[in-house]
């Protein structure tokens, strides 16, 4: 019998559309042994009107909970981050909510893809989503974390709805995008005269950093992304290619065929959407403070969010606690590239300043509820 379906039960008054789950597996220890405790399950969610995926995974589904923002937008992680994770892991010490944000991944709808989104609709979707965490797992407060494009979507929620929150946790964090693009295409062509790339250099210069258009859509898809993973300034410092963010969700259970033939389009389709809106923001001076602990953690080799104007926006943010760590030998994803420094990084960030880090369900409701469901037919359920 699965943990959620135990959960759901007592709570279900809580509850928004709720449509069905299954169970993707159970966690393994280093040992590869299975972590009779663990959750791994796909819920799907009728959510402000919009169909919507998450998967719940931990090794004790008693542990916190963790809202986990991917980037993009419209590019879930969770393929990605089961392939690279070690034995320290965030589901070690929290149950991870991973939520394919509307319009991606195992959310997106092939019939919806010219639908517009806005930035507005996520920020409500992530606050209903954490109301519905909170309710679902009787806890008072979440964590919230955000990488890349999530990291935008994750200051924006905290600044608007931050009684929700026990600490908000940014990686590859957005400050001033716009700005942003032009301190990457300066560097990318600096490195490209460094080693008589003029390959690079032509297909740069194709492109205006001064247009007051730039960069647009097509520059980020046919020039900037693969320049920044050639040279290790993107996805990680070991160079890669754009292609292998799609590669682990070739042997991800938590998805369909449908739905990995759809992820691509649907990023495409969520950048389209959200992309512009992005880039004129700049956040230290649309948000100067929030009322929730911040912990920002960034590569120094990234360039797809600029390391120093992240540095700088966390410098000058009001917040209750805040923390920037810097990451020497990573790029834009530090909880990948280095997975179990950051996860220890993290947890010594909430032990250091004594964040709330319990549930406030006893672990005996679990087995309660267990006795409740053996006695309950099947069609009941």
């Amino acid at each position: 019998m699965s943990l959620i379906v135990l959960l759901f039960l007592p709570f279900s008054s809580c509850l928004p559309s709720y449509t069905g789950h299954r169970r993707i597996d159970y966690l393994k220890d280093a040992n590869g042994d299975i972590i009779e405790t663990s959750v791994f399950e796909r819920l799907e969610l009728e959510l402000n009107g919009a169909k919507q995926v998450i998967f719940l995974r931990g090794e004790n589904i008693n542990n916190p909970i963790l809202l986990h923002l991917h980037g993009g937008p419209g590019m879930p992680q969770l393929a990605r981050i089961v392939q690279n994770e070690k034995a320290e892991r965030f589901e070690k010490y929290f149950t991870v909510c991973y939520w394919d944000q509307r319009g991606a991944g195992a959310s997106s709808n092939m019939l919806s893809l010219k639908k517009n989104m806005t930035i507005d609709q996520l920020v409500d979707d992530t606050k209903e989503l954490s109301l519905f965490l909170k309710n679902l797992f009787k806890v008072e407060k979440i964590y919230l974390f955000g990488h890349s494009w999530g990291s935008y979507l994750g200051i924006r929620t905290i600044s608007k709805h931050p009684e929700h929150y026990a600490a908000y946790i940014g990686v590859g964090q957005v400050a001033s995008q716009r700005f942003s693009e032009k301190l990457a295409y300066r560097r990318m062509m600096e490195h490209a005269l460094e080693l008589n790339d003029t390959k690079t250099m032509q297909k740069l210069s194709k492109f205006d950093v001064n247009d007051e258009k730039f960069p647009t859509l097509y520059y980020i898809s046919t020039a900037r992304t693969s320049i920044l993973n050639k040279y290790g300034y993107g996805s990680t410092h070991v160079p890669s290619a754009t292609i292998d963010l799609f590669e682990p969700l070739k042997n991800f259970k938590g998805y369909t065929n449908a739905e990995k033939l759809a992820t691509p389009p649907a990023f495409l389709n969520s950048l389209r959407s959200l992309w512009n809106p992005i880039l004129d923001d700049v956040l230290a001076e649309s948000i100067p403070s929030v009322q929730v602990p911040v912990l920002v953690v960034q590569g120094k080799w990234d360039y797809q969010t600029s390391y120093t104007l992240a540095k700088d926006f966390i410098e000058r943010l009001d917040a209750p606690i805040k923390e920037f760590i810097t990451f020497e030998d990573s790029a834009h994803s530090p909880h990948v590239e280095k997975s179990e420094e950051f996860v220890r990084n993290v947890m010594r960030f909430v032990e250091e300043h004594s964040l709330p880090f319990t549930s406030l369900q006893p672990p005996s409701s679990v087995l309660d509820s267990l006795e409740h469901v053996l006695d309950l037919k099947q069609d009941e359920l």
